[in-house]
């Protein structure tokens, strides 16, 4: 058998067993366009249904850590990426930081998702609704529904991934040097004003190091490992979401959920890979998360999330967006999919529980 034949056949051979094994490095792999169709190929169904959770994951509630303040406020990135929360090292004024970065945003826009129609607290990205879109002006938002005075008028708007903010105006209003904490990427803003709670983001997972500072509102982080999210086929965007799962099944391959509930003025950092799904209080709401990033962190995690990670940058690299319009430009069809893969899901009996139990409810 010549060279050629014989590599033919072991090359066959490692396909046909990523295909069994591990088709979410193929579909990494596939060509724009290509890897929609595997996808389609691969995972027909649409209809699936939460038909209940078979192996309930501990739950764990993340306390916060003592001792840090502004000044020492580089504390709280943890070496190894897990989620760590300081309580009130800030002291938000809203007025003030909605009025200043009213005049520091102003004449940008917002992309705004709209969550009328919202029902069930999804945890699977691929039970989640893509909801319709909508633009408005920053300035013109702010100041109708994130002030005191306005903040009983409430939308179902909600803004998420904005990269809309400088640095030097997150510096204004919370006090610190946000680029000297890390290699500095970028920062993202979400907000909102709903009249109750509401599940804003199902689970994804960033290949990125993030600080949250809530400024305005609550939020509740639920939150997976990344050596969980290494045995779950996902596709890197280059933020990872999980192939087509329902929320039952989901839950039913996890171990372990660690549960955080942040509130103004406080600062919370989450290491790449680190999935994360979040719902959002009532009433006013800011939050801004600073992203560094961080390729050694992702180079000590798991052997499978690293791999991908480089095959996205060196072997199909289509970029990296600021936001997910921009990353659905860059992987179409698939973004899309993945995030809204099944029909109707149904409701998650045991999330929902732990949702209520875990907002207060």
């Amino acid at each position: 058998m010549s060279f050629v034949l014989r590599l033919t056949f072991l090359l066959a051979i490692v396909f046909a067993w990523l295909w069994k094994n591990h088709i979410d490095i193929i579909i990494t792999l596939a060509p724009r366009h290509v890897d929609f169709y595997l996808l389609n190929m691969m995972f027909p169904d649409r209809m699936a249904k939460n038909t209940g959770v078979t192996r309930e994951p501990m739950v764990s509630i993340i306390q916060p850590t003592e001792g840090i303040t502004k000044d020492n406020i580089q504390d709280v990135i943890h070496k190894d990426g897990f989620p760590t929360l300081v309580k009130g090292v800030l002291s938000p004024d809203q007025d003030k930081i909605v009025g200043h970065m009213i005049e520091r945003n102003k004449g940008k826009n917002l992309r705004m998702l709209n969550f009328e129609d919202h029902t069930h607290a999804h945890f699977s990205s691929s039970c989640g609704r893509m909801e319709m879109a909508t633009t408005k002006s920053f300035d013109d938002y702010s100041s109708s529904h994130l002030l005191s005075s306005k903040a009983d008028n409430h939308s179902y708007l909600y803004a998420g991934f904005e990269a809309i903010t400088e640095a030097q105006t997150v510096n204004d209003i919370t006090g610190l040097d946000v680029e000297s904490l890390g290699d500095y990427k970028q920062n993202n803003l979400f907000t909102s004003n709903f009249p109750h709670e509401v599940f804003t983001a199902t689970t994804h997972c960033a290949p990125i190091d993030s600080l949250t500072m809530q400024l305005i509102g609550t939020k509740t982080w639920y939150f997976v490992a990344p050596e969980e999210l290494a045995d779950i086929p996902s596709i890197p965007m280059p933020t990872a979401f999980a192939l087509p799962i329902t929320d039952d099944e989901l839950i039913s391959k996890v171990k372990n959920i660690y549960v955080l509930r942040q509130e103004p003025g406080d600062v919370m950092y989450f290491g790449p890979h680190w999935c994360h799904a979040v719902s959002t209080a009532p009433g006013p709401n800011l939050m801004m998360n600073m992203r560094y990033k961080t390729l050694s962190k992702i180079l000590n995690g798991p052997l499978k999330l690293a791999a991908k990670i480089l095959m996205r940058t060196f072997v199909s690299n289509r970029g990296n967006g600021l936001n997910p319009q921009d990353n659905k430009s860059l992987y179409p069809g698939i973004y899309n999919a993945l995030n809204n893969w099944f029909e109707d899901c149904g409701e998650s009996t045991w999330f929902t529980a732990l949702h209520r139990r875990t907002t207060g409810q």
